[in-house]
């Protein structure tokens, strides 16, 4: 009897320790029990399969059969390790004998990542972002002092030039900011060379100043004897950089870029827009020294053509350090077109705005806005804005370009001359301060608004203007505009002359025309067919 009983205790420890530590290659069940899975348990015993790999509490032991507990579920895999189940409880065999031992509890499930956002990849440094399963750099970092070409280019391995950072990032999409720390980054400007700016800005790439860095700290500077020029891809931008002496400090061909919080200093030739490029610069300052533009070499410090687009926000341009007087301040041609919101300009200048040779199919769009001022240091007897569009004959509607020029809210120190055939000239709030504040040419079939009033039906639009500067000879010229209407109704005139009263305004209706030159025609002259409605 002690013999059969020790066999059987046996057997049920045997069965408790395959249970716990799985099966070997090759097993053979001892008597009364079969391989199930890869478990030997009591033939009369209902399944114990693992519970389901779902994060939910571990499988149960089954429980025990007829003469022996059963074994105890394997742990599902969760978020942490489970613990298997208690195994079942000890059942009774047929002839009333003593039940088997409670089954072992089943082993816990592996550790699996913590996914809860699904975003099971790498933990990555500040330069970096995890794509495709692995740290990719993002920010680019560059020190003029510290930094080595040869390193990686992030906030701890700084590269050192320009030319080697535009080469990375054009290499890696990935990259979408470039960092300057603080220092002078100049060097040779030959193609190809360390240190060059022969390299565009790619399309879609933030250069800055790294955040931190004390205003005005970085630095591109080209060397005297070269051609430097910095060219900006299509989303590109530009902030926080100080550009000294480029041939062309600014150049774009395509897109929109943005440069804002720059200063452009000593530059040689102009910043160019060009074909499809739009230009947009806000709180910038333009300031041009030594001899900068010879007069009529290089036309403009802006040049703005074919159909391309400048626009500038509160900014400066300060061309009063030139020791010569270039052609123009900016330069707009070929359809171009031209906002200047809250600009300054101002210095030496024969024409502060020069807009011509527009085309008679397309024209562009020039937007003077918001305390705009052009005003010359008075050493280039100079013009403040000049627009000729060459008169295009077509034997439907001769004379036609469709320039359309917005005044609103800007101040002319200088003469301002319209000549040519804008389709539409409009003026509000504006100073015309020269000593001919405002002259309008060969206007045939052009629209010229500089303020409306009409009794049917009912217009009361005020133009504000102001022709009443100290150095006046005429405020408003008009001539060789055949029969057109100049609407020039609620404007400031000089008080008491020619009928205006003392405060130097019409009433509303006044129609003036055909006005041939006299001395005493210092509000307005009208030479031709005509007809000036105030």
């Amino acid at each position: 009897m002690g013999t059969r009983i020790t066999s059987f205790v046996f057997f049920v420890f045997a069965t408790l320790i395959v249970a716990a530590i799985g099966p070997s290659c090759t097993r053979s069940c001892p008597q009364g029990m079969i391989e199930r899975g890869d478990q030997c348990v009591s033939a009369a015993a209902p399944s114990s399969e693992a519970g389901p790999d779902s994060g939910n509490p571990d499988g149960a032991g089954a429980v025990g059969g007829t003469g022996h507990g059963g074994a105890g579920g394997t742990g599902a895999a969760s978020g942490s390790a489970g613990a298997g189940a208690a195994g079942g409880n000890a059942g009774t065999d047929g002839t009333g004998a003593a039940g088997g031992n409670v089954g072992m509890g089943g082993a816990g499930g592996a550790d699996a990542d913590a996914c809860a956002d699904g975003g099971c990849g790498p933990t990555c440094g500040d330069d970096y972002e995890p794509i495709g399963g692995e740290c990719v750099l993002t920010k680019l970092f560059v020190d003029a002092a510290l930094g080595n070409d040869a390193w990686i280019g992030d906030s701890r391995y700084p590269l050192k030039t320009y030319s080697r950072a535009m080469e990375k990032v054009a290499a890696n999409p990935s990259i979408r900011v470039v960092n300057f720390n603080a220092g002078n980054y100049g060097g040779q400007i030959d193609a190809g060379a360390a240190g060059s700016f022969d390299r565009e800005i790619p399309a879609g790439v933030t250069v800055q100043l790294k955040p931190g860095e004390p205003a005005g700290s970085v630095v591109f500077r080209a060397d005297q004897g070269g051609s430097a020029w910095l060219r900006i891809g299509a989303g590109a931008v530009v902030d926080g950089i100080k550009i000294i002496g480029f041939d062309v400090p600014l150049a774009v061909e395509a897109g929109t870029a943005t440069v804002k919080n720059i200063s452009v200093l000593g530059q040689r030739g102009p910043v160019t827009v060009t074909k499809t490029g739009t230009l947009v610069c806000t709180n910038c300052l333009f300031e041009g020294n030594g001899s900068g533009l010879s007069a009529g070499s290089r036309g403009g410090f802006f040049e703005v053509d074919q159909g391309a687009t400048l626009i500038m926000h509160h900014g400066t341009i300060d061309l009063s350090r030139l020791t010569e007087c270039p052609t123009y301040a900016l330069h707009v041609t070929g359809s171009g077109n031209l906002t200047l919101d809250g600009v300054y300009v101002f210095g030496k200048f024969y024409v502060g705005l020069f807009v011509d040779a527009q085309d008679p199919n397309t024209g562009g769009t020039i937007e003077l806005l918001n305390n705009t001022i052009f005003e010359d240091d008075g050493g280039c007897s100079s013009t403040s804005f000049r627009a000729y569009t060459t008169p295009v004959y077509m034997p439907e509607v001769p004379y036609v370009s469709k320039l359309t020029i917005n005044v609103d809210n800007a101040r002319f120190f200088g003469p301002v001359e319209l000549g040519g055939t804008p389709v539409s000239v409009k003026a509000r709030r504006s100073v015309f301060a020269g000593a001919t504040g405002l002259t309008i040419a060969l206007c045939a079939r052009s629209v010229v608004d500089l303020g409306r009033y009409q009794v049917d039906p009912p217009v009361s639009d005020p133009g504000r203007n102001e022709f009443n500067g100290p150095a006046h000879v005429t405020g408003l010229y008009v001539e060789n505009c055949g029969t057109n209407f100049i609407y020039a109704s609620g404007n400031f005139w000089v008080p008491l002359k020619q009928n205006a009263d003392g405060r130097g305004e019409y009433p509303p209706g006044t129609v003036m025309s055909h006005l041939e030159y006299d001395p005493e025609l210092v509000n307005l002259m009208i030479l031709g067919g005509a007809t000036a409605k105030l």
